[in-house]
């Protein structure tokens, strides 16, 4: 299992985290993204699906294919896609 923080000074997570996980779903690996703010969530679910280059695709925790989804947005830290 691989951790990663990140520490956002000047730009806030829903700008910075589609550029990550580019880099994570390129890379063959699976993400995990966790935040207790709902709304930031939804923020940073549009930024993956309307990235310039390409949608990336992900969901939120707690449906029924949360196996299958190459990043997953959750309020808490279990990585049921096996990030």
């Amino acid at each position: 299992m691989r951790v990663d923080f990140y520490q956002l000074v000047r730009d806030p997570a829903e700008a910075v985290l589609p550029l990550l996980a580019h880099k994570t779903v390129s890379a063959g690996e699976r993400k995990l993204v966790v935040s207790s703010d709902d709304a930031q969530l939804a923020r940073i679910s549009d930024g993956l699906w309307s990235r310039k280059e390409s949608f990336l695709a992900h969901d939120r925790a707690g449906g029924p294919h949360d196996d299958r989804q190459p990043i997953l947005l959750s309020d808490r830290a279990e990585a049921a896609n096996g990030a």
